[in-house]
């Protein structure tokens, strides 16, 4: 894992043809997108990898009255950094026709797709008309209740596993994992709001997160960013999270500033 600002990374193939007297044809897969580019009297093209955006996003009740341990502490009441970052990453994508959108969010002892199939259990990956309904979704739904890691990341793994049964060849995937504290789901006795600051089954929680790489080996990529309180135990177990899943890590605690372009990878097309 590379740490934010290091570099950036593109999702693309460049192809160069070398042969100047002639245009050079490629081979493009589904739902790739090429776009060829005079250079003089040689042509450049370029192949835009198709790409899956998740989102999973915390909706727990910490983010507006406070986390266990700091009550009354809200992280994002009125979800403005959440939402800020999101759409304006989604604002500046929106476009790009190899790109489809899901977005999740975890809460109570549950996670729910709004954007799925006819049930919030069955996530779908899908167009930006449908992730711009999904942002008004979230944007009036009501943070509450505990924070369920576990749950977020069995619904990223089926996901994916689910999604790539359809995909088009070589597909990726990059997850973004926003969260403002603890889970309350890895927990010694069971899941518990006050357990989990004590003890936390860090371990389980790395491995089920290798588990979602590996739903798809070599396709999916998954950074995280704590907008939380300051805390070095939730800072470095996201960070951990997200070296674990071949990401990056954003620590939005003291800086209330992200952009997910350095979080999420994004295809590149000239």
């Amino acid at each position: 894992m590379k740490t934010v600002g290091q570099y950036s990374i593109l999702v693309c193939m460049l192809f160069v043809g070398t042969a100047c007297s002639q245009s050079t044809q490629f081979g493009v897969g589904n739902n790739q997108s090429t776009k060829s580019v005079d250079s003089g009297s040689c042509s450049t093209t370029t192949t835009s990898v198709p790409t899956k955006v998740i989102f999973m996003v915390d909706m727990s009740g910490s983010n507006y009255d406070g986390p266990y341990e700091h009550p009354g502490m809200a992280t994002d009441p009125q979800k403005a950094f959440r939402y800020g970052a999101l759409n304006t990453f989604f604002q500046e994508h929106r476009s790009s026709s190899w790109l489809s959108w899901s977005f999740m969010a975890f809460s109570g002892s549950s996670a729910r797709a709004f954007i799925n199939s006819g049930s919030d259990q069955h996530p779908i990956f899908s167009d930006a008309t449908a992730m711009g309904f999904a942002l008004q979704t979230f944007a009036v739904g009501t943070d509450d209740g505990a924070t369920p890691y576990k749950a977020a990341l069995a619904m990223l793994k089926n996901s994916i596993q689910q999604d790539k049964l359809t995909a088009a060849p070589g597909t990726q995937y990059r997850i973004a994992f926003l969260t403002d504290g603890y889970p309350t789901d890895y927990c010694p006795s069971g899941a518990s709001a006050s357990a989990c600051p004590v003890a936390v089954m860090d371990a389980e929680i790395m491995s089920d997160v290798q588990s979602v790489v590996n739903a798809n080996p070599g396709a999916v990529q998954f950074s995280t960013v704590y907008y939380g309180l300051p805390d070095g135990d939730a800072n470095a177990r996201l960070h951990n999270m997200a070296a674990a899943g071949g990401g990056q890590f954003v620590d939005a605690s003291v800086v209330r500033n992200l952009k997910l372009d350095d979080v999420i990878s994004v295809p590149c097309s000239h």
